[in-house]
């Protein structure tokens, strides 16, 4: 596995996961700005997510080779997302709902 392959797996997680959270709040808050139906939602959604992370397990466990690479992009995809709150978190821009 190549490290933009590992990317890609994760860029495609991150988007499937986006999509579950963002639905969920669009049904909740706003159903009439619901136009398009997605074809199997929720399910299709989760089992991406299951296959994505049996793909991440089997480099793992399985492909030694590929091993070292795949660290290398989880340490890239750690750092990623930890400067993604960090900037997040010090903008402030745009306030939190808070659950009640």
């Amino acid at each position: 596995m190549s490290p933009s392959g590992a990317v890609g797996l994760f860029v495609y997680a991150i988007i499937a996961a986006s999509q579950l959270k963002m639905r969920q709040r669009l049904e909740s808050e706003a159903p009439e700005r619901l136009q398009l139906r997605t074809l199997g939602y929720p399910w299709l959604t989760w089992v991406t997510l299951v296959l994505t992370l049996g793909v991440v397990a089997s480099i793992l466990f399985v492909d030694a080779d590929a091993r070292s690479q795949l660290y290398l992009s989880l340490i890239s995809l750690a750092a990623i997302l930890g400067l993604y709150f960090i900037v997040d978190r010090r903008s402030g821009s745009v306030p939190r709902k808070t659950r009640q």
